[in-house]
């Protein structure tokens, strides 16, 4: 259930392991205006040194976001502003870009991050164009592979119709579990890649495709990609969402549903089928 649970059952309870709520929680954004998309390939490459750390500190959350007006890094830090300053994250972030701080309490940061959530929603129903990878630290870009990269998507900018490319930062504790412990079998991954748009036309879809297949040539040990993201057009996507995990999942599926009741089009299988 954890991974895979809507092929799997309905959830009928949550049974939560509670930690003390931090005494302050810390968001902040910096925001990048460029000419051309070179301009952003040190800002990438920072924030993905930073990223890549090992060691870097759990209280971090943080993600980069492209899109054809500028790019932006948000990030929340579960702690006060003395104590990031202290850590000395800051100092290792791009240094470029306008910097804004926001402190909430836990409670008043829930409902921030609701409200941002809130305005992601379409007003109608729509055709979501997505592409998504994850990348572990030897998947990870190099400069040189930063800027070829961003150039072809500077090359197609200007096409009709918005889009957005986010690289989000994981791992932390959640690479401390074992990727066998549970469905989700990404636990080495320290970026997850999504790009999408919606109702996107075809020179976006394009755009963003072009860009897809070259962030695949430039790591090809990269070949999974996490579950929540949906890709109706996903290559083989049982093993691309739960890799090394999907033969035992797909035994468990025959166990506790045989005839597949529980089914999507990507959903484990049962093995017998």
């Amino acid at each position: 259930m954890r991974g895979a649970g809507s092929g799997f059952g309905i959830v009928t309870e949550f049974v939560m392991r509670t930690h003390p709520a931090p005494p302050a929680v810390l968001h902040f954004t910096q925001d990048f205006a460029y000419g051309n998309l070179k301009e952003m390939v040190d800002v990438f490459h920072d924030w993905q040194t930073v990223v890549a750390d090992p060691a870097l500190d759990h209280r971090l959350g943080t993600e980069i976001v492209l899109t054809p007006q500028g790019a932006r890094i948000m990030s929340t830090w579960y702690g006060d502003e003395a104590d990031l300053r202290h850590t000395g994250i800051l100092d290792r972030l791009p240094a470029d870009g306008s910097l804004n701080f926001r402190q909430e309490s836990w409670e008043g940061s829930l409902a921030l991050l609701a409200a941002e959530e809130s305005m992601h929603r379409p007003e109608k129903p729509g055709r979501l164009h997505s592409r998504s990878r994850g990348l572990s630290r030897g998947d990870l870009l190099s400069r040189e592979h930063i800027s070829a990269a961003f150039d072809k998507l500077e090359r197609g900018r200007d096409v009709t119709g918005p889009w957005a490319i986010k690289f989000q930062a994981v791992g932390g504790a959640v690479s401390e579990v074992p990727a066998a412990g549970t469905a989700y079998a990404h636990r080495d991954d320290v970026v997850l890649y999504h790009s999408f748009a919606a109702d996107a036309s075809k020179d976006v879809r394009d755009l963003l495709d072009e860009f897809h297949r070259t962030l695949l040539n430039m790591a090809p040990g990269a070949s999974g990609t996490y579950p929540g993201f949906a890709d109706p057009e996903l290559r083989d996507p049982q093993l691309s969402y739960w890799g090394p995990n999907l033969a035992t999942l797909e035994e468990i599926k025959g166990s506790w549903d045989p005839e597949d009741v529980f089914h999507n089009p990507q959903s484990v299988v049962p093995r017998a089928w």
